[in-house]
């Protein structure tokens, strides 16, 4: 969708029924251990060495890409009467250009008992050919960290993108509820790192159904988010 993060760090689950395969993207120089110890032996044999601890640096690197990040957000909300003034704002105060998205989303939950439920959020793109594709992202959201030094939601989240026809059977097999889904369509702004979305929600009135005459707009408001994902380690200071 037009808000997920598939970057060179993303992480990519490929689910076929309940089997789960994890594949990481590789950065553009990254050669393949293999290809580098064919390259060897075709090669002077004076650089097997060499290229072998080349080949464990490269894994080790691999292996140690953040999957879990801290996501600092913020909410708010604009009538549909101010989103003009709001948007030439944002026009004048962001990168150039922005990028349009019409996503379906779901909310699912793991009941614990104890602690805090783990929330899951499941994501794809809506329109014509949307039940077609079968191609999600997936987001844990952890609960919000207090932190008197940061005045926003502070979080752990983790982000992948999942490919099965079928989902729905897989999260009920990971036990996860599902409390509401949505649909948003609206706009992405970004400053750097910074991330502004701005959406309109609509909730469907009868579940499966997802035409124009079953979905209903929650208000005439649009919601505002901005948000700026650090490494988990991170420290994030006032700017």
């Amino acid at each position: 969708g037009g808000r997920g993060l598939c970057g060179a760090n993303a992480q990519v689950v490929a689910v076929k029924a309940v089997r789960i395969h994890l594949v990481w993207f590789c950065p553009r120089n990254f050669v393949p251990p293999c290809y580098r110890m064919m390259k060897t032996r075709a090669g002077n044999a004076d650089q097997t060495e060499e290229d072998a601890e080349g080949a464990k640096a490269t894994k080790a690197a691999l292996t140690s890409m953040p999957y879990q990040c801290q996501e600092l957000i913020l909410y708010g909300s604009v009538f549909a009467d101010n989103l003009p003034d709001l948007e030439r704002r944002l026009t004048g105060l962001c990168d150039p250009g922005s990028t349009e998205f019409h996503e379906h989303d779901l909310s699912f939950s793991l009941r614990t008992g104890t602690d805090p439920d783990v929330t899951i959020r499941l994501r794809r793109r809506f329109n014509v050919d949307s039940f077609n594709s079968h191609q999600w992202q997936f987001r844990y959201i952890g609960g919000p960290e207090p932190d008197q030094k940061c005045p926003v939601i502070v979080r752990k989240v983790i982000d992948s993108i999942a490919y099965s026809h079928l989902m729905m059977d897989f999260v009920k097999t990971l036990g996860l509820r599902m409390d509401y889904e949505y649909i948003a369509k609206g706009t992405v702004w970004t400053n750097g790192k910074m991330k502004v979305v701005i959406s309109q929600i609509q909730k469907t009135e009868k579940a499966g159904y997802y035409d124009q005459s079953n979905l209903k707009r929650f208000s005439d408001s649009y919601l505002v988010e901005m948000s700026v994902c650090l490494p988990d380690s991170a420290e994030y200071t006032a700017v």
